[in-house]
């Protein structure tokens, strides 16, 4: 569902460890990019992760609750 409690926001950080900052409903969490086949993926506490591959992205907020999104500008 398009609501804006299944929204996800994504800042990206360039630093010297690349990084995020993911927003879901209450949920802050913040990443580091990690090794990856394909797209670029952060690793973020609690098994959760963001992996930006093109126009879509997996994303988990913790261990076991993937879903796939679709991107936005």
């Amino acid at each position: 569902n398009k609501t804006p409690a299944n929204e996800v926001y994504v800042m990206y950080f360039d630093t010297e460890l690349p990084s995020i900052r993911l927003e879901y409903g209450d949920t802050i969490r913040t990443g580091s990019l990690t090794m990856s086949a394909s797209g670029a993926k952060y690793a973020t506490d609690f098994g959760g992760y963001f992996w930006d591959n093109g126009d879509t992205a997996l994303f988990a907020v913790n261990e076991g609750s993937e879903r796939q999104c679709e991107k936005s500008n």
